[in-house]
């Protein structure tokens, strides 16, 4: 509990730029946001969920045309708030290809309280 690892097996719709050719940086961000948010469900009681306020990305290299992983864990959790930290990497995890973190919002189920924006004054 608290930790995640995923793969996204390669498929040629993923590549952002033929001529390089490389992923698309929004398919990584996607599987960031993806494994960090389901990294920190395995934290959370029964009736509870969650969705992200914050994503912060470094990208440090081209992800290569393969499969690659991503591993999350949990650095940080109180009532409210629990924080991600995300890892890309290639297909066999030698080379770090982005880094993340992730700050999601948990609320009780049908608590909608919580999630309401606030009026506006006029």
């Amino acid at each position: 509990v608290g930790t995640m690892k995923m793969k996204l097996p390669f498929n040629s719709s993923f590549i952002g730029n033929p001529a390089v050719p490389c992923l698309h940086g929004g398919v990584i961000a996607s599987l960031i946001d993806h494994t960090g948010g389901f990294c920190a469900w395995t934290t959370l009681p029964s009736g509870y969920r969650l969705h992200t306020v914050d994503l912060r990305i470094d990208y440090l290299r081209p992800a290569p045309c393969d499969d690659i992983i991503f591993d999350a864990a949990v650095i940080h959790k109180n009532r409210r708030l629990i924080r991600v930290d995300i890892v890309c990497w290639n297909y066999n995890s030698t080379n770090q290809l982005a880094v993340g973190r992730a700050l999601f919002q948990t609320y009780k189920v049908g608590d909608i309280r919580k999630l309401e924006s606030p009026q506006s004054v006029e």
